[in-house]
């Protein structure tokens, strides 16, 4: 027994020392370089950079080596999967990488608000790969704006720009954001900005859908032959200008979307062909009014905005069609935030552009009015008394260009005694004269009415079935803009309209 008890000590010692050996292997064996758990290989996902609007940039890591492709790949994954929140974070602070709309509860002062994310950018950056541990700088841009609880105003609104670095492990059980710095620097964004008033090319021209593909046929068939027969017919007409409509859904769907924006490139190729200016209209039906919802607005108007911005035969770009119509069901703060949102972005970012809203009558014009460049109407009432409304909307105007994007009557019914729809398009016509811009709807009448632009009813349907200029109004049309559009020196266009 005494033996064996001179011998514990010993022993005790020895297995301290295995033991410590072992400790010593396992945490070499932890510490040694692991095969990375995202394997780097293929490319970086367009689609996945386009959803997120990533701006991949080229870098070096500290010892001057360019990153290679499959390590950028390997970093858009870590990014991807940090964006969607599958990473596993040890920090308290917890960093919520975010590329979507994001609506959260803010406080301001003592004045609690909304606010809503509208746009985010992020730049991945390697500073260090080092065995276990990767270093990164992400540089992450984005735009919030900030609204009272009920939306009913801007409590501020705003760019801050932020950069993070952030340290990630790659350890045995995937990547663990270890530590992150933030650097913010706001910049002030002030979207109902002031905006010298410009002169306008004076417009005459047509509203325009295909007969064949109108409303929400038009981008997926998009009849090449018939549009360019169409324009070559409102140019002979002696029109300068047409105004089209952007369906959203054709535009902003994955499988459609590159497909449109080339239809719309070819489409104002074709307008440029025969001398038209062109309206865009950039929302029109199925428009969802929720401040969360508006990145994705932004995004579908951006990728029109691009275009538009470089192409020569685009002349104004009218934001949302009728959105009063949309007043009773979303409210009117509601509807007027959201337009008032995208609005002083598109003119902050494209500030060569002109943008109108298209009212549906003349006393929805009033909203709005100090932040559009050119205020339009529409007018579908009493020809005998539109003087009277084209006086209101001047007045509220100031020195802001005013036009009128829509106008006409239907052919149906055809009753005894009642005004032909040349008769009253005359009428109309003899009190434009000092606009800016007149347009007429429409150019042919549809066989084809969806129940989203007119209802289910079928007297509805067939009276918007039946807008298309008679013989007689696109004469009295075509020498109505013979006088409206001519200069000083033509001395060709006589008559009137009448």
């Amino acid at each position: 027994m005494i033996d064996v008890i001179r011998r514990l000590p010993r022993a005790l010692a020895l297995g301290s020392v295995l033991a410590g050996v072992i400790l010593l292997l396992v945490w070499m064996a932890l510490q040694a370089p692991s095969k990375p758990l995202l394997e780097p290989s293929g490319s970086p996902s367009t689609q996945f950079a386009a959803d997120y609007r990533l701006q991949w940039q080229s870098t070096v890591d500290e010892t001057g080596r360019p990153l290679l492709p499959d390590e950028v790949f390997a970093y858009s994954e870590f990014l991807k999967r940090a964006l969607s929140g599958q990473l596993a974070y040890t920090d308290p602070r917890r960093v919520e990488f975010q590329a979507r709309a994001s609506l959260s509860l803010l406080t301001r002062g003592s004045a609690p608000g909304q606010a809503i994310r509208l746009q985010s950018r992020v730049r991945p950056k390697l500073v260090l790969r080092n065995h276990s541990l990767a270093v990164f700088e992400i540089e992450t841009d984005y735009l919030d704006v900030r609204y009272s609880a009920d939306y009913a105003q801007f409590l501020n609104s705003h760019i801050k720009t932020m950069t993070e670095t952030v340290r990630v492990a790659d350890t045995r059980i995937g990547l663990v954001v270890r530590h992150v710095e933030r650097i913010e620097a706001p910049a002030e964004f002030v979207l109902a900005s002031a905006r010298k008033t410009r002169e306008p090319e004076r417009l005459g021209g047509i509203n325009y859908y295909p007969a064949s593909a109108p409303w929400t046929d038009f981008w997926a068939s998009f009849p090449v032959a018939e549009i360019n027969a169409d324009f070559q017919h409102i140019r002979a007409m002696g029109a300068n200008s047409v105004r089209v409509f952007l369906n959203r859904r054709a535009f902003e769907a994955p499988a459609r979307r590159e497909q449109s924006l080339q239809r719309l490139e070819r489409l104002l190729d074709l307008a440029q062909t025969h001398d038209l200016k062109v309206i865009l209209t950039c929302f029109d039906m199925g428009v969802s009014y929720e401040l969360a919802d508006l990145t994705q607005g932004w995004s579908h108007l951006q990728r029109i905005l691009e275009i538009a911005d470089r192409h020569p035969a685009v002349v104004l770009i009218d934001l949302k069609n009728e959105p009063d119509l949309d007043y009773h069901y979303w409210g009117a703060a509601r509807v007027d935030l959201w337009l008032s949102t995208l609005l002083g972005m598109a003119q902050a970012t494209y500030p060569d552009l002109s943008f109108t809203i298209g009212w549906s009558n003349a006393r929805a014009a009033s909203a709005l009015v100090d932040q559009v460049d050119i205020v339009s109407f529409h007018d579908f009432e009493a020809p005998s008394s539109l003087s009277e409304r084209l006086a209101f909307v001047r007045n509220i105007a100031g020195p802001k260009p005013v036009m009128l994007t829509e106008i006409g009557h239907s052919r149906w019914p055809t009753l005894p005694g009642r005004m032909t729809q040349a008769e009253k398009l005359s009428t109309q016509l003899r009190q434009v004269g000092g606009l800016d811009g007149v347009l007429v709807w429409t150019l042919n009448d549809f066989d084809e009415i969806p129940d989203e632009v007119a209802g289910w009813r079928p007297w509805r349907k067939a009276m918007q079935a039946h807008y298309g200029l008679s013989e007689l109004s696109r004469e009295k049309f075509s020498r109505f803009l013979c006088d409206f559009l001519k200069t000083p020196t033509d001395q060709t266009c006589i008559g009137d309209a009448a």
